[in-house]
């Protein structure tokens, strides 16, 4: 979406024209009837309301009862002005009362919907009245949203792609531009559990059988291999036969050999993987 400084700038210059728009008071007015508002600037964003309080003062001789009637005619769909009283009863000279004006702004609008209604207060028996027009502004928001039919998670194989498909919806009250940007979070609280002791998950096994001579026996490179295993997070076994001077073909000789022990351990378990050294070192 566009950058926070922007969207701020565009803020401040709608509300700055908005404040700058002469504000509007009675479009015809008869002295004997006095008519205010407690606000001639509303601005609501979509699915807000606001009451406004319209104060009616006699300015005549007598006990008056006045008409009230709202035209919102020039007003988009989405505005819904409604008095709560049709008529503002009893009103002493020199006195005023109050009467209410309901304010609702729909799911939808934009900024190009704003605009003006007008109240219009007549006395009936001298067919009097005065008028008073009240601006109506939606207020500018932002707000993108996404969307996407894809509900389940979506597993893949390393290296593989997916394609998925996602509904950009400017859900605001302003025209606006939409940069779309991809953030990846790692699992890290998942990857810790894995490689924690404490996990509770029991850690893979890998077996390995090593073929060595008096090198691989000397040096114990058989415990050194399953520290090395266990250290990467798994639970290591290693079985090592060593014998003294072994090249690789004295090796291939005893596995060949009925009975031999490098023969009866290859087939009587199941390793992961098999290590030989040479003693050619070639």
């Amino acid at each position: 979406m566009s950058s926070r400084p922007a969207r701020a700038v565009a803020c401040v210059l709608v509300l700055m024209m908005m404040s700058l728009s002469p504000l509007i008071g009675s479009a015809s007015a008869h002295d004997s009837i006095l008519v205010s508002t407690d606000m001639q600037h509303v601005v609501l964003e979509p699915g807000q309301n606001i009451n406004v309080t319209l104060a009616v003062e006699n300015n005549g001789s007598s006990i008056e009862t006045y008409n009230l009637s709202v035209d919102a005619s020039s007003l988009a769909a989405y505005w819904h002005v409604l008095p709560l009283d049709e008529t503002v009863d009893n009103v002493i000279p020199t006195h005023s009362k109050n009467t209410t004006i309901v304010v609702r702004l729909d799911e939808g609008a934009t900024v190009a919907d704003s605009g003006s209604f007008t109240v219009t207060i007549t006395e009936p028996d001298n067919n009097v009245s005065t008028s008073l027009t009240v601006l109506v502004s939606v207020a500018p928001a932002y707000h993108p949203s996404l969307t996407t039919s894809q509900t389940d998670p979506v597993t893949m194989a390393s290296g593989a792609s997916t394609t998925l498909a996602f509904a950009a919806h400017n859900l605001g009250t302003v025209t606006d531009t939409l940069l779309l940007d991809v953030e990846v979070e790692p699992d890290l609280a998942g990857w810790w559990a894995n490689q924690s002791n404490n996990s509770g998950t029991a850690s893979p096994s890998m077996s390995l059988l090593m073929y060595g001579n008096s090198y691989t026996g000397f040096n114990n490179l058989g415990s050194l291999v399953e520290s090395v295993v266990d250290a990467d997070g798994y639970n290591g076994s290693v079985t090592a036969l060593t014998g003294g001077g072994l090249m690789l073909s004295d090796h291939w000789q005893n596995v060949n050999t009925s009975g031999h022990q490098w023969n009866t351990t290859l087939r009587s378990q199941t390793s992961d993987y098999v290590v030989l050294q040479d003693q050619s070192q070639v």
